[in-house]
């Protein structure tokens, strides 16, 4: 079992502070690694946030390997006696599989798809619980991060359009869940005003924080990041209007790296099998009374 020692924080830093008003304290919503440069720079696991959307683009899921082994110790520390399971529905790829295993927790299962994954990917079966709420191990350690498309100015409310939405997380939509996305990338000197950020599907309820502060000066190009997203968010994403899901890309020690992948368009054509080749070319000509439709 290889256990790693606790994440360390650069002294050059600040912790991360949330801009305008609310909350006096929104430091525990983020990663122990997460510090704060000149000029609105945040970086996590010592890699800027701003560095990962420009590599992987928006929206992004960056995964602080550091906090989550560093949430799994202190479980087992806490309860010594007691077998810890992480809930692989929470979130579950093989990277993440590995550091629970070594970190010495068992994984939780609850389907036949996060099974084959735990045992190709080598998790001890006697470790492996068929069927027990992972958000405290995972979830903190997640940050998602968003690009600004639009900006709307109402009497008396504003709206933030950004690049995802319910289909990369549909949990605010489902019930309620309450999210303090912050701006990165850039310093502010506007004063906050209260907003909604919304999604890109245009649909009633995609909304991904509602009433919360953000610069008044917050445009189109801008990134947001919102923390607390490293359970239940990709794990309950869909490809809704063919939107590509996520990429996950994991920080530690001032590196990145990719544990899954964006989904493409390919991706997404390859599952529509219900036209064969000698169909699609029949009905091209379907328009000039030339082609027939054949099953």
């Amino acid at each position: 079992m290889t256990i790693l020692p606790p994440p360390t924080v650069p002294t050059d830093t600040v912790p991360v502070t949330p801009p305008g008003p609310g909350p006096a304290d929104l430091r525990p919503l983020w990663p122990a690694t997460t510090t704060e440069r000149p000029r609105g720079e945040v970086h996590v696991g010592g890699v800027p946030l701003t560095e990962i959307a420009e590599s992987h683009g928006t929206p992004v899921y960056v995964l602080d390997e550091a906090e989550v082994r560093e949430r799994c110790r202190t479980y087992r520390v806490a309860f010594p006696e007691a077998g810890i399971h992480y809930a692989a529905k929470a979130f579950l790829c093989r990277a993440l599989a590995r550091w629970v295993e070594e970190e010495g927790l068992g994984l939780d299962v609850c389907s036949a798809g996060e099974l084959e994954l735990a045992v190709t990917t080598g998790f001890p079966a006697d470790r492996i619980l068929l069927h027990g709420n992972a958000k405290s191990r995972g979830g903190p350690a997640g940050i998602a991060v968003y690009r600004v498309l639009a900006v709307k100015r109402t009497p008396g409310r504003a709206y933030v359009a950004v690049d995802g939405g319910m289909s990369d997380n549909p949990r605010p939509a489902l019930y309620g869940v309450r999210y303090a996305p912050r701006l990165i990338g850039r310093h502010s000197r506007a004063g906050a005003e209260r907003v909604t950020v919304v999604g890109r599907h245009c649909e009633a309820g995609d909304i991904l924080a509602e009433d919360v502060p953000l610069p008044a000066d917050t445009h189109p190009g801008d990134l947001l990041a919102v923390p607390v997203a490293g359970a239940y968010h990709l794990a309950m994403a869909s490809s809704y209007n063919l939107v590509g899901r996520p990429p996950v890309v994991a920080v530690l020690d001032g590196r990145a790296r990719v544990l899954v992948r964006r989904e493409t368009l390919e991706d997404l054509r390859v599952r529509d099998v219900g036209l064969c080749r000698s169909t699609v070319r029949r009905a091209s000509g379907a328009a000039d009374g030339r082609g027939r439709w054949e099953g």
